[in-house]
């Protein structure tokens, strides 16, 4: 598969004050399969880094290594700011990921496996799919130290597997839904106190 068209840009180190030792984040890892990243700090390039592919030479696409300390003095303290990775293909920038100084649990992002899944019928067991939570901010990045209790409520033409009220680890929570002898479709809400509240549909045929 050519990598143009699977661009993979994803950071290993949570962007937090804390994260590293001595309330830093360095080295920030981002695993990706671009030919190169640049680091912005304040819309500031402060780093371009290459894939390190000498120290992991048993991966065909080597994490990325920036060592902020280098770049970023006095990156733990008060004047925070929002930063963005941004991965480079054949010299052009192809993906990019940002990251805010201050981010807040915005809401819940709800997606299944698949959208359609078939009705028991004569001869057939129940068909399922799973369907992943995740706590997000204002742009869409995990919150991986939300972990908050959520509602779980299925209708229609399935029914859930497991507990209806279980926690967020580390901003995500996955459950399957099983369907019924019924077609239609299965409605799946889910609901924290703090945001609001989510809803999908999936189809049973």
């Amino acid at each position: 598969m050519n990598k143009k068209d699977c661009v993979v840009l994803e950071p290993i180190t949570i962007y937090a004050r804390g994260e590293r030792a001595i309330g830093g984040i360095s080295p920030l890892m981002v695993a990706t399969n671009c030919d190169y990243v640049e680091f912005y700090y304040k819309n500031e390039l402060l780093a371009k880094e290459y894939p390190a592919s000498a120290k992991y030479q048993g991966l065909k696409h080597a994490p990325v290594i920036i060592q902020m300390e280098r770049n970023i003095p006095g990156v733990s303290a008060m004047n925070w700011e929002d930063a963005k990775v941004v991965g480079y293909i054949d010299g052009n920038a192809v993906i990019e990921k940002h990251f805010l100084k201050n981010p807040t649990f915005k809401e819940l992002e709800v997606i299944a496996d698949d959208k359609e899944i078939n009705a028991v019928s004569n001869g057939s067991a129940w068909d399922a799919t799973r369907i992943t939570v995740k706590a997000i901010d204002s742009i869409g990045n995990r919150l991986p130290y939300i972990n908050e209790a959520i509602k779980i409520e299925v209708k229609g033409s399935g029914s859930l597997i497991g507990n209806d009220n279980p926690v967020l680890e580390g901003g995500y929570y996955s459950f399957w839904v099983k369907s019924n002898n019924k077609k239609g479709s299965i409605t799946v809400t889910v609901s924290n106190s703090r945001v609001k509240a989510k809803t999908i549909e999936i189809r049973v045929k």
